[in-house]
């Protein structure tokens, strides 16, 4: 008959202990929705792909405790003969309540919008843009500007982003 020592049996269950922590499903965050993924304007059209959380990459954007990063996967066209630009300082992001919310390109979900390019008449440009918001924010409002190069001006379409599905 096989003995063992306190030791070994320390060992071994600890080792059965670890396969059954590391076997532990892991929870996949759930996706936002949009209530009206394709935006048209005079200048341009707005498709929302898609949206969820992501890992955050960047060494500036630092979420705070308590804070998840939230993305959106977006085809930007141009309508008109004008070009686009885009660029996330115009980008809006409020809750219901009101709270607002810094959106970037970079160091968040990727491929991330290049927010260089000019998008021109029947061009495409797809990436996502990133926000960080409180884990129970459940829904956002978000204004997205078209930025027609040589007038100056630009024009927003707007959408609603909910968490999970609808």
């Amino acid at each position: 008959m096989a003995t063992c020592s306190a030791f070994e049996a320390a060992l071994g269950c600890g080792i059965v202990f670890a396969a059954l922590v590391g076997c532990k499903k892991k929870e996949t965050p759930e996706p936002w929705t949009v209530s009206q993924p394709n935006l048209v304007g005079r200048a341009c059209k707005l498709t929302v792909a898609g949206g969820g959380q992501c890992q955050l990459t960047s060494r500036t954007e630092k979420p705070t405790p308590g804070d998840v990063t939230v993305g959106f996967d977006v085809i930007v066209e141009s309508t008109g003969d004008q070009q686009i630009g885009v660029h996330p300082l115009g980008v809006k992001v409020t809750d219901r309540q009101g709270a607002s919310y810094k959106a970037f390109f970079d160091g968040g979900c990727q491929p991330a919008l290049d927010y260089q390019r000019l998008v021109g008449k029947n061009e495409k440009h797809r990436g996502w843009f990133t926000v960080n918001v409180p884990e129970a924010t459940e829904e956002l409002t978000v204004v997205f500007p078209c930025i027609v190069v040589g007038r100056g001006d630009s024009e927003e379409v707007t959408f609603q982003a909910h968490r999970g599905t609808r």
